[in-house]
């Protein structure tokens, strides 16, 4: 009977002595848990920051592991509390990778903030055998900087509406609206705020001054503006307004201003619709001819009416004379004609004279006299100060028939 006793308590001895052992391999073998911390702002307003934090938990071990009891304590450097967040209890098994998500509201009561400490506690616990429970506390200190808060503010936007209207020896009139918008849950003052119109003439018809300079939460506020555009803004093709300057912010309870820009444009009109409104650019060629002892003394007309309400001007004006023999032209004359500018809603009339000697208009071999002169005008045509230019080319006929040539 001794004997049986003594092999039940060696036994006993054996395997507490196994289980000891393995429970000392196995605590001696734990890997902690590779813990990732995110923090996002879920939302602001004057009052309040609303935290998201996300804890994700990769566990590297062949058994599961419990966090629980996991705080975000967050105070200022200083110690003074702000605000706590609970993460729930959460079992990880083996070779898991979970994440918790908590969500909080915090306020920091008007202080003076450069950074705010988050710190994080809790226990990571293990289960051996359904009755051994082995905990390890965590202490994680997170150190973060205010422009958490700022990269979660939507800046100040603009939208650009323009009418244009009347022109000026300069360019064209317009009446604009800059709309600022406010997107975010908290009022925003704008400070050394200025407005910048490319190649512009710019007047404010109101500023930001007589708004107080607020724009309320959830809004948009109109900035009236008038101006000049240069014709040269055809060439650009849209007209773009620039906004820059310091916005001034309480969120979460704490004071914060920040630079920022904001642009925005708006296209040209379509040029011939704006230009012409309905109406053509009349262009007429006449030619007249006056028989002299020397020759033909021809007197070439060239008259155009500018519809718009614009100055345009004529470049690179040439005429050229023609002798037509079965429709090949053979070049007799030439005249360059000077620059000129052509005023709004008028005509304007240019005209050049050749004296044409009469051996030019001699039969050739095969063909005989000329089937006609032909009188041709090119050149380029632009609005005032301008790169846009049209290229014109005009013909004009005169029949041989009246001297007898045919």
């Amino acid at each position: 009977m001794d004997k049986k006793i003594t092999l039940v308590v060696l036994a006993f001895f054996i395997i507490n002595i196994s289980i000891t052992a393995v429970l000392f391999s196995t605590i001696n073998s734990i890997q902690t848990p590779d813990i990732t911390i995110d923090l996002k702002v879920a939302n602001l307003t004057e009052d309040m920051i609303t935290l998201e934090a996300n804890l994700q938990v990769d566990n590297p071990n062949s058994f599961s592991i419990i966090l629980e009891g996991v705080l975000i304590n967050t105070t200022t450097p200083e110690g003074e509390n702000i605000g706590k967040i609970m993460l729930p209890d959460t079992t990880i098994e083996a070779g898991e990778q979970k994440t918790i998500t908590s969500v909080s509201s915090l306020g920091f009561n008007n202080k003076e903030l450069k950074t705010f400490h988050s710190h994080i506690t809790g226990n990571v616990g293990i289960t051996l055998f359904g009755f051994f429970t082995k905990t390890f506390p965590i202490h994680i200190l997170l150190i973060t900087n205010p422009t958490l808060l700022i990269e979660a503010v939507h800046i100040p936007s603009i939208r650009f509406d323009a009418d244009f209207s009347d022109f000026t020896d300069e360019g064209i009139l317009f009446n604009g609206t800059i709309w600022v918008d406010n997107q975010n849950d908290f009022s925003m003052s704008l400070e050394n705020t200025e407005i910048r119109i490319d190649h512009t003439h710019t007047t404010l018809a109101a500023n930001f001054s007589t708004l107080g300079g607020q724009i309320p939460p959830k809004s948009t506020v109109p900035l009236y503006v008038n101006g000049t555009a240069y014709y040269s803004i055809f060439n650009q093709g849209e007209l773009s307004a620039t906004m820059k300057g310091n916005a001034s912010i309480i969120v979460a309870g704490v004071t914060m201003s920040f630079p920022f820009s904001s642009n925005a444009s708006i296209n040209i009109p379509d040029l011939s619709t704006f230009l012409l409104n309905g109406e053509h650019l009349i262009i007429s060629l006449s030619v007249d001819a006056d028989i002299t002892l020397h020759g033909l003394n021809i007197t070439g007309g060239f008259q155009l009416y500018n519809p718009t309400n614009i100055p345009l001007t004529a470049y690179n004006l040439t005429l050229f004379l023609y002798r037509l023999d079965n429709a090949t032209p053979t070049l007799l004359a030439k005249d360059t004609l000077d620059q000129c500018d052509i005023p709004p809603k008028n005509e304007t009339y240019l005209t050049s004279q050749f004296l044409l000697p009469y051996r030019s208009l001699l039969p050739k071999v095969n063909t005989g006299f000329p089937e006609r002169l032909q009188l041709s005008l090119s050149g380029d045509f632009a609005i005032a100060n301008t790169t846009q230019r049209i290229p014109v080319t005009l013909n004009g006929c005169l029949s041989t028939e009246i001297f007898n040539f045919s």
